[in-house]
């Protein structure tokens, strides 16, 4: 029981660490494609 336990709690620690590595990396990917865009834009309408 006490070993399961244990495995337990380190899954959600592993969780813990690793959700807002894979938020961020999101984030990032979002940012590489969204950014391209809204520069073109901005460049279009300045011209």
């Amino acid at each position: 029981m006490r070993r399961k336990y244990g495995d337990a709690k380190d899954i959600t620690i592993a969780n813990k660490i690793t959700t807002p590595i894979k938020a961020s990396s999101f984030s990032g990917i979002l940012l590489v494609i969204v950014f391209p865009m809204l520069l073109n834009l901005l460049v279009k309408i300045d011209i």
